[in-house]
């Protein structure tokens, strides 16, 4: 909720708006009836506020990538060659290509994958490409993949994902023993692909969890020019919360992380040719591609072992209290400390100073009835934030 800019009823004539007003930095949302003389149901009061506007997870820990230096064929430590037709003779979506492991269909140099559809006959088709799965696993994270898309009509280009228990014949988690799950319950998540008059990237969600095939796609505006001749950043951030597609910086789609999102998934490259998003083929076509920049992976950092231990570092008590609270402290945090105390109103109710030792007797005997919060700030920068119940 935006207290500036939204629609909103301040009860109290005499209070300025909350965006003036500086002796609180917590919100209490109390929920009653349609009129503010009903019966309290129930207070939400862990809503905190610092000076700062939150922005989301943080991915800071680069985990797997690959930036494509050297010369000649892929790095199969990182990538499998998926060749095998899971479908009899043919892949799925009526598409038109064979995949094979040749350098003449995907190769590194100048520092980038390329990934090159060829009109050609092989395996009975007249077309070949190229598709490789990561050997990374992982749940949760950024995806970022810069690349240019190839612009011919009939190419399909995807950057996408999915899950590591999929029973596809031929792909590489499969083939490791993985395979549990048919599509669609795997899950799938296309990062990129571009709708056939190559106008739009979509971002895409493929998913059974039991009521059915679903799907949910949405779509920005890129033209066919500016994919195939610059390069673009196509990145999936990806939480127990919510998925995000994006690209560059702007949101093209996103969706609750629902289940089968919260399981592994692998990456997925790959140019087809003809089929549901490739379309009609030009006549003329010899040959396209796909270049790659690099692909990356980030997730959030773990908790460092300081962090882990000054989760517990601080524990108040009694709780309920009455007329003194004992703030025990685990671990050196400074020499002093100052606690500022607020109530459930978002007030300030008291500041005070002590000498940090392991254990601080507060007096709260003079305190209303009621739940409040105290903020620690230590003199080496550490902060915290207690709640208790005032009798």
């Amino acid at each position: 909720f935006d207290f500036l800019n939204d629609n909103y009823i301040n009860l109290d004539g005499g209070s300025p708006p909350p965006t003036q007003r500086n002796d609180f930095n917590r919100v209490l949302l109390q929920v009653n009836g349609e009129d503010n003389t009903d019966q309290v149901i129930a207070y939400i009061d862990d809503f905190y506020y610092d000076g700062t506007i939150p922005l989301g997870p943080v991915y800071d820990t680069l985990v797997w990538q690959d930036e494509f230096d050297g010369l000649g064929a892929i790095d199969t430590n990182k990538w499998f060659h998926q060749t095998q037709f899971p479908n009899g003779d043919s892949w799925f979506n009526g598409e038109q290509q064979a995949y094979t492991n040749s350098t003449n269909n995907s190769g590194v140099s100048s520092g980038t994958l390329k990934i090159v559809a060829l009109k050609e006959n092989v395996q009975g088709k007249e077309y070949s490409s190229a598709r490789l799965n990561s050997k990374f696993a992982f749940k949760y994270g950024r995806v970022e993949v810069r690349a240019k898309l190839p612009s011919v009509a009939g190419t399909w280009p995807a950057i996408w994902l999915l899950g590591k228990n999929i029973t596809e014949s031929g792909a590489y988690w499969e083939t490791q023993g993985y395979g549990t799950t048919g599509w669609p319950w795997c899950g799938e998540i296309d990062i990129m692909e571009p709708n056939i008059e190559k106008t739009l990237i979509l971002g895409t969600w493929h998913w059974d969890n039991g009521s059915g095939y679903q799907y949910n796609s949405a779509s920005v505006p890129l033209s066919n020019s500016e994919a195939s001749q610059n390069w673009h950043v196509y990145a999936l951030e990806w939480n127990e919360d919510d998925m995000k597609v994006y690209l560059d910086d702007i949101l093209v789609n996103q969706m609750p992380t629902i289940d089968p999102f919260n399981e592994e998934f692998y990456i997925l490259l790959n140019v087809a040719m003809g089929g549901g998003l490739g379309g009609p083929i030009d006549p003329g076509f010899t040959s396209d591609q796909m270049e790659i920049d690099y692909v990356r992976i980030y997730q959030r950092s773990a908790l460092s072992v300081d962090e882990v231990e000054q989760v517990d570092a601080i524990k108040v008590s009694p709780n309920p209290v009455r007329d003194q609270l004992n703030i025990e402290l685990k671990n050196n945090l400074g020499e002093n400390v100052d606690i500022k105390l607020i109530d459930i109103n978002g007030r300030v109710v008291g500041n005070d100073s002590f000498k940090t030792s392991a254990s601080i007797n507060y007096n709260t005997s003079h305190l209303q009835s009621g739940f409040y919060f105290a903020h620690l700030t230590f003199s080496d920068g550490t902060n915290n934030v207690l709640k208790f119940l005032k009798q």
